[in-house]
């Protein structure tokens, strides 16, 4: 059985282990300080609470994930996210089409 573990940590991140480290966030200061992150889920639709595509990217660079998956598009084109990750750092960007899922090793 895979154990699955969240927390909260304020103000505006969820960590989640599954045997790798996932991290849920808003853009933060303190989101560099966590240490070591598997897959960063990054919202890029800039509505109300959450990041622009701009504030995502920056987010994306500062946390190094070996995998950053975009959400809370709206209207933003996720492959625009990729396109700018990827050309400023070594970060994998995951797309996901709505359905498709990722497998993370």
């Amino acid at each position: 059985m895979m154990s699955l573990y969240i927390k909260w940590v304020p103000p505006a991140w969820f960590q989640i282990k599954m045997g790798k480290k996932i991290i849920y966030t808003g853009f933060i200061p303190e989101m560099n300080k966590h240490g070591k992150i598997d897959v960063a889920l990054l919202p890029i639709g800039g509505r109300d609470f959450t990041m622009n595509l701009t504030e995502a990217v920056q987010a994306a660079i500062m946390i190094k994930p070996l995998v950053a998956i975009p959400m809370h598009r709206f209207e933003c084109d996720p492959q625009e996210f990729r396109k700018q990750v990827e050309k400023k750092s070594d970060i994998k960007v995951a797309a996901l089409q709505t359905g498709e899922v990722y497998h993370l090793e």
